[in-house]
């Protein structure tokens, strides 16, 4: 990151696991500077972008432990607040991504911080990644299993 403030935009992660959830802030605060706001449910989500201004990306979880899922999610947010960027992201493989919405972009778990931090930044300037160039990042050069 460059040391600019990147609080103007303020990023809604939705994850299911308490875990996953503090890594993706982590990672999204301590090295991209960016605000972060965390909700555990889709349906959460919702009301966070209904009462709160100033969301400019959406990063949702595809499976839900509970209630809608993440590609769901991704479609009524696309509907109701366009100019919302939309990353979902999951550690399983799907071989068809029609369900998100046409901007969209979607990242494999586990991913290398900068992958994220670069996929956020691409998508908060409006500049193109396409879904053919998010390839699985799961080990580092040392073969270390990566979590996010």
């Amino acid at each position: 990151m460059t040391g600019q403030s990147q609080t103007a935009n303020i990023i809604l992660v939705v994850e299911d696991d308490h875990i996953d959830r503090q890594i993706i802030k982590e990672i999204l605060v301590q090295d991209g500077g960016y605000e972060v706001l965390l909700v555990a449910s889709a349906e959460k989500a919702l009301q966070v972008l209904e009462s709160r201004s100033g969301i400019r990306l959406l990063i949702t979880d595809v499976r839900m432990s509970s209630g809608m899922d993440g590609f769901t999610l991704a479609r009524h947010a696309a509907e109701r607040w366009p100019e919302l960027r939309i990353l979902a992201v999951s550690g399983h493989d799907y071989r068809s991504l029609a369900d998100l919405p046409g901007r969209a972009q979607f990242l494999y778990k586990a991913f290398l911080p900068a992958r994220l931090l670069g996929l956020v930044q691409r998508l908060l300037n409006d500049m193109p990644a396409g879904r053919t160039n998010l390839q699985r990042s799961a080990r580092s050069r040392d073969g270390e299993r990566l979590s996010a």
